[in-house]
């Protein structure tokens, strides 16, 4: 009864940390949109392709398996911007369940720690809250060990398989993926483990070759080959050694402090971290250093990028936390432990932030109410040649490119950002009153600032609002 009780609990507080205020604290910006966008013509057009997410410069292009995974939550939700977000979250309590089915495979004494953890970790509850495809990584990095843990050969093939999905989901995953499956499978291969070692590099490789195939016959290629061409290391900033190392131990400190949130907290770690790593070396625990050194590899090519992003060190996240709690003895659990509790204390310190202040305005419920009243203004005047802009707003995007991309979802026909000055029309989304609006500098309102606000209306617990300005020149 005890145990059904604090599962019940766990449960319950872990679906508030990933649930909770989602839609207002949400980041949607035209990432998000463009994949609401895409998601929405694959579902119409009934598409099966290999093609998904393409970064913002156009020249690298992402598997499709992060599209279908969350195709079921953008159909229940009719494409609203908050309704892949609900999906990510979903896919973030289930991550949080593997962890712990992965604790009591490693060391069932974490299994308290590791629950809590797991609920308020920063790196955890973010990435829950956020629908991009990086965010969702550590669900399938976590399948792939869970499944390796389970030794049996078809689990061994099926790491491989889970490994090869968070490939599919972010190229940046090969790293970690790379380092623990070339240790563990040298490892077998000493042990003349010949099976056990094949296994999962062959479940991976199965999940590669549709890609692999396709861009040895469409060359240049568009996927991987294309990436190793076109990629972030390319145009990195650690041309010379001497600005790699730099960069290598800069970024070992945003890692840290990604973990903590807290500057003081993130050196705490780094001591902490550093006394372990000593002792296992001087106990000679080398095997430790499997699910360690995944996370110093992830953070050496992280080092090569022109700036660290906290994405990119998610895939090496579960290995970390492996790591943390292996079994160990005296001074060596202490240390784990410390970490461990350093990175709880940093949770419990960032949570409220994290639950009730957007990551960048406006959240997904402003842009669906918004573009809801912009459909419903338009259907009910017939209005034509409309336009919509961003202005006197924290929204850093004046031309409102989030907003075209879900109007285009609504069948809502808004002209080109190239052509105010062919609209009748202007719906302006604002935190601002009328008068700061006509006053904003921008060349937007130009045509407008003399025109009759035909509409107003304020979206129902936010500071922003939607106008409908007609033109005036």
């Amino acid at each position: 009864m005890r145990k059904k009780i604090l599962l019940f609990l766990f449960l319950s507080v872990l679906i508030f940390t990933r649930f909770y205020n989602v839609e207002n604290t949400a980041r949607f910006t035209r990432d998000e949109s463009y994949d609401i966008v895409k998601l929405h013509q694959y579902w119409i057009e009934k598409k099966v392709t290999l093609v998904g997410a393409i970064d913002y410069t156009g020249s690298i292009v992402y598997s499709s398996f992060f599209y279908y995974t969350i195709m079921p939550f953008a159909v229940i939700g009719n494409f609203e911007p908050q309704s892949t977000v609900y999906g990510v979250a979903f896919y973030g309590i289930i991550t949080a369940i593997i962890i712990l089915l992965i604790t009591s495979k490693v060391n069932k004494k974490y299994l308290f720690w590791a629950a809590i953890l797991s609920i308020v970790w920063f790196p955890l509850v973010q990435s829950s809250r956020w629908s991009w495809n990086p965010h969702v990584v550590p669900l399938w990095m976590s399948l792939g060990i869970l499944s390796y843990f389970k030794k049996k050969n078809i689990f061994l093939f099926l790491s491989g398989v889970f490994f090869g999905l968070a490939f599919h989901i972010h190229y940046i995953s090969f790293i970690s993926t790379a380092t623990f499956l070339a240790l563990v499978t040298l490892i077998n291969l000493w042990k003349r483990k010949y099976w056990q070692a094949s296994l999962p590099i062959l479940g991976f490789v199965l999940l590669i070759i549709p890609y692999a195939i396709f861009d040895l016959r469409h060359p240049p290629g568009l996927f991987f080959t294309g990436y190793l061409k076109r990629n972030l290391v390319s145009q990195g900033a650690s041309n010379e050694l001497t600005n790699f190392f730099t960069s290598f131990i800069t970024n070992i400190q945003n890692s840290s402090f990604y973990l903590t949130q807290s500057q003081i907290l993130s050196k705490l770690t780094l001591v902490l971290l550093t006394a372990l790593v000593y002792l296992d070396f001087r106990k000679k625990a080398y095997s430790n250093f499997i699910y360690f050194l995944p996370a110093i590899t992830q953070t050496m090519i992280i080092s090569f990028l022109p700036s660290f992003e906290n994405r990119y060190f998610l895939p090496s996240l579960i290995f970390l936390f492996i790591y943390l709690i292996l079994p160990r003895k005296n001074f060596g659990r202490i240390a784990a432990k410390g970490v461990i509790l350093v990175f709880i204390l940093g949770g419990f310190l960032s949570i409220k932030s994290v639950l009730t202040k957007p990551i960048l305005e406006p959240g997904p419920r402003v842009i669906t109410d918004a573009t809801n009243q912009i459909k419903d203004i338009v259907s009910q005047n017939e209005l034509k040649n409309i336009n919509v802009a961003v202005l006197a707003s924290p929204d850093p995007d004046p031309i409102g490119l989030t907003y075209r991309d879900i109007l285009l979802t609504k069948d809502v026909e808004v002209l080109p950002a190239s052509q105010y000055s062919l609209t009748d029309n202007l719906f302006v989304m604002t935190t601002s009153d009328e008068e700061d609006v006509r006053k904003d500098a921008a060349n937007i309102m130009d045509r407008f600032r003399k025109g009759k606000l035909s509409s107003e209306y304020d979206i129902n617990k936010s500071k922003w609002r939607v106008y409908l300005f007609e033109r005036g020149i």
